[in-house]
């Protein structure tokens, strides 16, 4: 799922070229597949849907003498496009600059969860969740102006994240839900009101941020239309 972010990341954001791009690329297949001889991980690098899990595997890369040996051979290509990775997806530069996130929007597989994942994914330790609360600088997309406490390991205020388009109805839709189109970055009291509000105050929430996201929801091929939308809302009995 994460590769075509990723390119997305690097042409969009970072803006390299694609020929060094490609090059990461095939260098990040040349480790996958090294992943696998070893018996480390029996999927893509691009599987990986834990930052936990990622900085597991980094660490049993950089321990194993074949692996080191073989990233000398290649000029420390190796090592090079998995530090790049790992930037990406710890989401640091996101969270630096400000960037739209509607230029990293794409559709994306519907990912099965994968029966050799070591690390089970929580929800604020998936890659995708993550980024998401660094491209919003962690105010609420609901209201930016809304100010709640900040966690002192991090410093960062207490956002939440909440999926606008609930997961029970994937089976509705093409392409995966989630994906950072789908994915809200809010604060606990908007949060808790779109769950228990008055039902004519959530449809007004719901209204407001379909509007802002129409656009990212069509582009992730999630909602070609408002009435897509609704539907999937109504299908989900999540809300209403």
């Amino acid at each position: 799922m994460y590769e075509q972010l990723f390119v997305n990341y690097e042409t969009r954001v970072m803006k390299r070229d694609l020929l060094e791009t490609e090059d990461y690329l095939r260098s990040l297949r040349k480790v996958s597949q090294f992943l696998y001889v070893a018996k480390i991980k029996k999927d893509s690098i691009y599987d990986i849907d834990s930052l936990r899990e990622l900085d597991y595997l980094y660490s049993k890369l950089i321990e194993n003498s074949d692996f080191m040996k073989a990233n000398i051979e290649s000029g420390s290509k190796y090592l090079d496009a998995v530090e790049v990775y790992r930037t990406f997806c710890k989401g640091s530069l996101l969270e630096k600059y400000d960037i739209d996130p509607s230029i990293l929007d794409c559709e994306c597989p519907i990912k099965e969860e994968s029966e050799f994942s070591i690390i089970p994914s929580q929800v604020y330790d998936k890659i995708n969740v993550n980024q998401v609360l660094k491209l919003a600088h962690y105010k609420c997309d609901i209201d930016d102006e809304h100010e709640t406490p900040n966690y002192l390991d991090t410093g960062h205020a207490s956002m939440e994240v909440h999926y606008l388009i609930p997961l029970n109805v994937q089976p509705y839709v093409a392409n995966s839900l989630d994906v950072y189109a789908n994915i809200l970055c809010i604060c606990p009291s908007c949060h808790l009101h779109l769950h228990t509000g008055p039902k004519i105050d959530v449809r007004n929430m719901l209204e407001k941020i379909y509007i802002d996201r129409a656009n990212r929801l069509k582009i992730s091929g999630i909602a070609k239309d408002e009435e897509t939308f609704w539907n999937l809302i109504e299908k989900s009995g999540e809300y209403f």
